[in-house]
């Protein structure tokens, strides 16, 4: 089998190009999946009893007591 160098190039160019798009569908369908799962599980944690949002905390801590001396 003969082949020329140019051609090798051309097919390994190919190749990696082909690698890439793959590597970005793979990535593109898991972050959708992700996406979909997160949105699920937040609604459902939502229709769970006792489930209440959470705001901003309005305290600034905890006083420090002065137990050195």
């Amino acid at each position: 089998m003969e082949s020329n160098s140019d051609d090798l190039k051309r097919a390994d160019e190919a190749e990696r190009q082909i690698i890439e798009i793959l590597r970005q569908l793979g990535h593109d369908a898991l972050s959708g999946w992700a996406q979909q799962h997160e949105a699920a599980a937040a609604d459902q944690g939502r229709q769970a009893a006792g489930w209440r949002p959470m705001g901003q905390k309005n305290s600034t801590g905890t006083v420090p007591t002065d137990r050195l001396k």
